[in-house]
């Protein structure tokens, strides 16, 4: 007997009839594959079988396999699946075009977040990528999807180890330390060594250091330091200045180095800045990491010798686990290494300034002075040249002086501990003094107030190409100065 709504929708019957006949013919092809040994795993013959949907990764892979490589097969899929997710390109208008809405500070806290899924709606056609390191043609970082948003420890741990397998003529994954909650501290090694001889490798390898990350709500000087990291690596061996700076230098970057209270800020409070670890006070936890060092350490100026103060300086230098951990790296890099820090670039947020030492105090002036503001200088002309914002320069000990009287936007309150005097136990005064740096900088990126440390995604590739000129200006003075880059194209090149 026919069910009563068959008289008055027959249509609709004859549909459903249709759709149980499709699922009987899926039903029955993937019954042959499990006869045929191909292998049972879902996710596997979705892989296989280009008219099954892959899932939220936008992203089908064929893969031919033989009857005794299930388990081999299934890690190439999902290998294949992560570098085509964060190395090729896949959709280009995710982030090459992205919409610049109106100004709205009241949103700023929500649109910092990352959505739910960031693959959702992104048109996907898929490429084979080439798995050959020295001729790896990856996505430019204006279309690669890792930059469209920011990216969780879960995310930029994966990424890392998946550059250094990709690219192992010139990227090496290495760990500065651990942090007091024990996660790694990873960091990307790029350089090659093209001379073998032993004359050559007898000689100390220069060595520049980028970091980001110091304070965890600071999210963009992360996905910089990153946005930097890939575009050195996917552009060796293509053009010649990259090239050129590759093979002339190490080059360090250090995305997380406080990786506790960057995970703290995505999962419990986003405006978050010390690490976790415990302080004498017991219901005051984390210490500030560019208060740390021991360079002129004080704890008894801006709040620092509070532990609950935002710039808590902890009970003594290098108390910090974390800034401990990175000076005892650099001492061993210079020390047993044979390596030599000729560069040091601190990324921070906000305020769009290029600092130089020092910071502990204005009375003292830092030897090489004029050199120190001529690269600043230089630096900020690369990033207004290439079309990016204006960038102040100062003095560390005075920097927010000059972008108070500099600035045209809305300006948002900050902690006292990060404006002009006291600040005792910088990285920044600790590399340049303390380890001989000759070119050291703390850079505050984008933007002046308006969002400040609630910086909009639609930030994160502006940022990176505005630093990407400055590294390359960077790179290009310490290597006519120490002539290992030919001299056509001059510094700013």
């Amino acid at each position: 007997m026919s069910p009563p709504w068959l008289a008055q929708n027959p249509a609709g019957h004859a549909y459903g009839l249709r759709q149980q006949r499709q699922r009987q013919r899926q039903q029955r092809k993937r019954k042959r594959w499990r006869q045929s040994g191909a292998g049972s795993d879902t996710g596997t013959e979705q892989a296989r079988d280009n008219d099954l949907d892959p899932g939220p990764a936008c992203l089908t892979v064929r893969v031919t396999a033989q009857h005794d490589s299930r388990s081999l097969t299934m890690r190439l899929t999902r290998l294949l699946a992560l570098i085509c997710l964060y190395t090729i390109d896949l959709c280009p208008s995710a982030s090459a075009h992205p919409t610049q809405d109106d100004h709205d500070p009241p949103q700023a806290d929500i649109r910092s977040y990352p959505e739910t899924d960031i693959h959702a709606h992104i048109p996907f056609t898929p490429q084979p990528p080439s798995l050959k390191p020295s001729r790896h043609h990856s996505a430019p970082p204006d279309h690669n999807i890792f930059f469209a948003d920011y990216q969780p420890l879960s995310v930029i741990h994966p990424w890392l180890r998946l550059l250094s397998s990709l690219f192992t003529t010139h990227v090496r994954l290495i760990n500065i330390g651990t942090s007091y909650e024990g996660r790694s501290i990873p960091a990307l090694r790029v350089g090659v060594h093209p001379k073998n001889n032993a004359a050559a490798s007898s000689n100390p390898r220069k060595t520049v250091l980028v970091t980001g990350g110091a304070h965890a709500r600071e999210w963009i000087s992360v996905s910089t330091v990153n946005y930097l990291a890939y575009s050195l690596i996917t552009g060796y061996g293509q053009t010649r200045a990259v090239t050129e700076l590759v093979e002339a230098f190490d080059w360090v970057f250090v995305p997380t180095l406080n990786p506790d209270g960057y995970a703290y800020s995505w999962d419990r409070d986003r405006l978050w800045r010390k690490n976790r670890q415990p302080t004498p006070h017991p219901s005051c936890i984390g210490i500030d990491l560019d208060r740390a060092y021991g360079f002129h350490w004080d704890n008894s100026s801006g709040g620092s010798e509070s532990a609950c103060s935002e710039s808590y300086a902890g009970p003594a230098a290098f108390a910090a686990t974390e800034s401990r951990a990175l000076a005892e790296w650099a001492r061993n890099e210079t020390e047993s290494r044979n390596a030599t820090l000729v560069g040091f670039l601190d990324l921070h947020s906000y305020s769009q300034q290029i600092l130089y030492p020092y910071s502990y105090s204005c009375a003292r002036a830092p030897p090489g002075l004029e050199n120190l503001e001529e690269l600043a200088q230089g630096l900020a002309k690369a990033i207004k040249r290439g079309r990016g914002r204006a960038y102040e320069v100062a003095q560390a000990c005075r920097g927010n002086v000059a972008a108070a009287a500099g600035g045209d936007e809305e300006r948002m309150p900050r902690p006292a501990a990060e404006g002009g005097g006291g600040g005792g136990g910088s990285a920044l005064d600790y590399f340049y003094h303390d380890m001989r740096v000759r070119y050291a900088y703390q850079i505050r990126l984008r933007d002046r107030g308006t969002y400040g440390f609630l910086l909009p995604k639609e930030h994160i590739l502006p940022s990176g190409r505005e630093m990407f000129d400055a590294l390359m200006y960077f790179g290009r003075y310490l290597g006519l100065e120490e002539g290992l880059v030919e001299e056509a194209g001059g510094a700013g090149g």
